[in-house]
C-alpha cells in the first residue's frame, strides 16, 4: 500500500511560515505539571515544551 504525498512540496513554506509562540507560553503550560520528567509531543509545541521537561 503507498499512499499520495500532498505535504513534502509545502515543507520549507510550512518552516519557513508556521506560527511561533513567546516562551511565557511554554513556562505557564510547564508551571501546570507537576512533574517534569516526561512530556507529550505536542507537534508545534513539542521543542518549547522540550525546555522544561527531561
Amino acid at each position: 500500500m503507498s499512499f499520495k504525498d500532498h505535504f513534502s512540496g509545502h515543507a520549507a513554506l510550512y518552516a519557513k511560515y508556521r506560527p511561533d509562540y513567546p516562551p511565557a507560553l511554554y513556562e505557564f503550560l510547564a508551571s501546570l505539571s507537576t512533574t517534569h520528567d516526561c512530556a507529550l509531543d505536542c507537534g508545534q509545541a513539542a521543542i518549547g515544551l522540550a525546555r522544561h521537561f527531561v
